[in-house]
């Protein structure tokens, strides 16, 4: 299975990313940031996730949003709004693959609006974490 390992300059840096999420074909990439897109990279510390999700809609023209763990309706309803807007998603949940995440209410508005493209599986196996990638579209 292929592995992407990679020190990312600024100037390609989201177009490169972009295409990873996009990609099924890797199980995992790896990549380090160069300093100068650190300098770029905002992170809303500090307020609620949905309101800090708002905000970097309202005040950044963000291309990609990152959010850990979707954990209330408001979380839900931001993303939404977001993807809406055409920014690119990555966020996390927690739920047995797709069919956990089906039975959850939070989770059904998520992937009744087709919200992502894919749905990474992370599971456990020895030592080794194994990556599934599903096409949700």
């Amino acid at each position: 299975t292929p592995i992407v390992c990679a020190n990312l300059p600024y100037n390609i840096t989201t177009p490169i990313l972009e295409k990873l999420i996009e990609t099924p074909a890797f199980s995992s990439f790896t990549v380090l940031i160069q300093r100068e897109v650190a300098r770029r990279t905002d992170v809303a510390e500090g307020c609620p996730k949905a309101q800090g999700l708002m905000l970097l809609l309202r005040a950044m023209n963000p291309q990609v949003l990152a959010v850990d763990e979707i954990t209330a309706p408001e979380d839900v309803r931001a993303l939404i709004t977001a993807a809406g807007c055409g920014v690119t998603l990555l966020a996390t949940a927690h739920g047995e693959g797709r069919a956990g995440l089906e039975r959850r209410p939070l989770y059904r508005p998520v992937l009744e609006e087709g919200l992502f493209r894919f749905l990474v599986r992370i599971r456990r196996e020895g030592e080794r974490h194994v990556y599934d990638v599903e096409e949700l579209r």
